[in-house]
């Protein structure tokens, strides 16, 4: 009997601008006053390093199409080699995955000078997720985690799926209604990586409320999602 195939969901929460290439992805995390990140799987919860570079082997490298989910916000590369992991919280490099997802939408209404630029739905989450992963997920380098544990995907309850989620939020732990302007706040931080990103108009005031609870697990920046070389 053939053995099953093992696949991977990664979830990302807060403001991240994403860059999918033909058979990498690169996560920027953007510096942002008193956030922090956390992996976390069923059995860690990792606080990797700043302005380091972190690298997630294990799945295979597939062509990038959206999945079902929320829209997203998206543009074309046009940074050369990106920003360097001095002017970012950190980054993080991973095989490009088969699916990506929008997850959790909220409005956001953003000008673009000179250009159309978006207004209505849009996520403020992103998954990742891998067809094939036989080989466990590592993290390198493992030195710069900041945990005594070893790294460990397992998702339990699951022989056959591997799961991690990277959680990038303030600290401050605020009610909403303070998040639309540390949203604004994060969502400058993450376009000035990517100029002239940041000369747009940001604006994340619902029209009636939002969706989530008094206290969202992120501010409710919308994640940026660029292609380079690919159509997704």
């Amino acid at each position: 009997m053939e053995t099953p195939k093992s696949c991977l969901e990664v979830d990302f929460h807060g403001p991240i601008a994403f860059r999918f290439c033909k058979d990498v992805a690169w996560a920027y995390l953007p510096k942002c006053d008193e956030h922090y990140c956390n992996i976390l799987t069923d059995s860690n919860d990792l606080s990797p390093a700043t302005h380091k570079i972190f690298e997630i082997k294990g799945p295979n490298a597939a062509g990038t199409k959206r999945g079902q989910g929320f829209k997203l916000v998206e543009l074309a590369w046009e940074w050369g080699a990106g920003p360097e992991a001095k002017k970012c919280y950190c980054i993080l490099k991973l095989p490009s995955p088969n699916l990506i997802f929008g997850l959790r939408a909220e409005y956001v209404k953003i000008d673009v000078p000179g250009k159309r630029g978006w207004e209505g739905v849009y996520a403020r989450g992103l998954r990742f997720w891998y067809s094939e992963c036989n080989v466990a997920p590592t993290i390198n380098p493992a030195t710069d985690l900041e945990s005594p544990n070893k790294f460990d995907a397992s998702y339990f309850g699951h022989s056959n799926l591997y799961q991690m989620e990277i959680r990038y939020r303030d600290a401050k732990h605020e009610p909403a209604s303070a998040h639309h302007e540390d949203a604004e706040h994060c969502s400058l931080r993450m376009r000035k990586l990517f100029p002239p990103c940041d000369k747009w108009k940001v604006n994340f005031e619902p029209p009636k409320t939002r969706i989530g609870g008094p206290h969202p697990v992120d501010c409710g920046a919308n994640p940026l999602v660029f292609s380079d070389g690919i159509t997704l």
